[in-house]
């Protein structure tokens, strides 16, 4: 799950967290969005499209419940537009990550619903 906030996060209280960095390319096309990563190609299956808005302490907030398959494909669509992204991961601890995606884009990533509230303080406490 990926909670989306409108403003961007104070990045110096991030500091003491580990940071890695992913980049790949998405490639829009009538065919479908396609993910590349490296060489690898696979195909975005959108199973079920779920985005709700959160209103916290004047900031609205959107929370994607979204449910994504990738399935691996052999080759690049004929037609295509080609988006490039280079996220900044920030592990909180081994449910949360804080994301920033091309520098304008943050969002707290957390894999269980249980971790809903820890991803809202962090959010409230850093923007």
């Amino acid at each position: 799950m990926k909670l989306y906030c409108n403003r961007g996060f104070a990045k110096n209280n991030l500091k003491d967290y580990n940071k890695k960095i992913r980049q790949y390319t998405l490639l829009i096309s009538d065919e479908g969005i396609f993910k590349v990563i490296g060489k690898n190609i696979n195909k975005m299956i959108i199973k079920k499209d779920i985005v709700e808005s959160i209103r916290q302490k004047d900031e609205e907030l959107l929370l994607d419940k979204s449910e994504v398959d990738f399935i691996k494909h052999d080759k690049i669509p004929l037609n295509y537009s080609k988006q490039e992204y280079f996220e900044e991961v920030f592990t909180i601890n081994d449910e949360i990550n804080i994301v920033c995606t091309n520098d304008t884009i943050w969002y707290a990533e957390y894999f269980n619903d249980v971790h809903k509230h820890i991803a809202l303080n962090i959010i409230s406490n850093n923007v």
